[in-house]
């Protein structure tokens, strides 16, 4: 298993250069979506900031609460779609019959999938989100453990995104031109992630923790910091597992529908 784990690691660390190479050819246009994207990200956490300014702490969520939401946030989504951006384009691959070329890989076909394509602005959410995580963390004066823990459940949430827009777009292999269906299912969990966790019922709650998994991407590790508990942790992790094994299950399932596009050309 540990010699599976390093292989896939291998080609990532080999497809993710490939991509970066690619992306730094065109210097202006790499700077240009980098920059725009943390520009973009900025408007909306000051927003976020006059909002709590205004009304107040709601359920133990205010402004320095918020910033270190939106630093999860745009860390899971830089690093879901910066180093495993193919996820999102996998309808499209299907679409086109492209897909085919995932399948005579002798790579992994999670990770082929998953490596197939790196999203350059994505890398400026990364940059957004570690500065806003380093604001977040000298507002808080955390503690070496809410430290320890928030870094901890940083690559849980990136995973469990990552996981989620994988099985979105599995709609392809049983719907045909179903990108723009893939793309609305994960606004259903990108969308709730950016609203403070503390603003939703009870009943919500559960919804996007259990069902849609929104919460747990940054809402979940910022109310662990605020109340450190084991159950709270236990349950990221179990939730990151449980996405994790459920869409590499439902990938399988899926290449069964697959019907090949017979545009063949093995590309690495």
């Amino acid at each position: 298993m540990l010699r599976n784990l390093l292989r896939a690691l291998h080609h990532f660390s080999l497809f993710f250069v490939a991509h970066i190479k690619n992306a730094i050819a065109l210097k202006t246009a790499f700077y240009l979506e980098v920059v725009g994207m943390m520009l973009n990200n900025t408007a909306f956490v000051i927003i976020w900031i006059f909002f709590f300014s205004s009304v107040g702490t709601i359920n133990g969520w205010g402004s320095t609460e918020a910033i270190g939401l939106n630093a999860l946030v745009a860390i899971a989504y830089g690093v879901s779609f910066g180093f495993a951006g193919g996820a999102s384009t996998l309808a499209q691959q299907v679409n086109s019959g492209n897909f085919d070329n995932f399948l005579i890989s002798p790579v992994s076909l999670y990770v082929r999938v998953l490596s197939s394509r790196s999203q350059i602005s994505a890398f400026g959410d990364i940059i957004y989100g570690v500065i806003l995580f380093v604001v977040y963390a000298y507002l808080t004066q955390l503690s070496f453990l809410s430290l320890a823990l928030l870094v901890l459940s940083i690559p849980l949430g990136a995973l469990i995104m990552i996981n989620f827009v994988l099985i979105t777009s599995l709609v392809a292999f049983l719907i045909p031109d179903t990108v723009a269906v893939a793309s609305n299912i994960f606004e259903l969990l990108i969308s709730p992630s950016l609203y403070p966790s503390g603003l939703y019922s009870r009943g919500m709650k559960f919804f996007f923790t259990f069902i849609i998994p929104a919460i747990t991407i940054a809402g979940l590790p910022i109310e662990l910091i605020a109340n450190p508990n084991l159950s709270t942790f236990v349950t990221l992790l179990a939730l990151s597992a449980f996405w994790f094994f459920l869409a590499k299950f439902l990938l399988k399932k899926a290449v069964l529908k697959y019907e090949s596009g017979n545009l063949i050309g093995y590309k690495g």
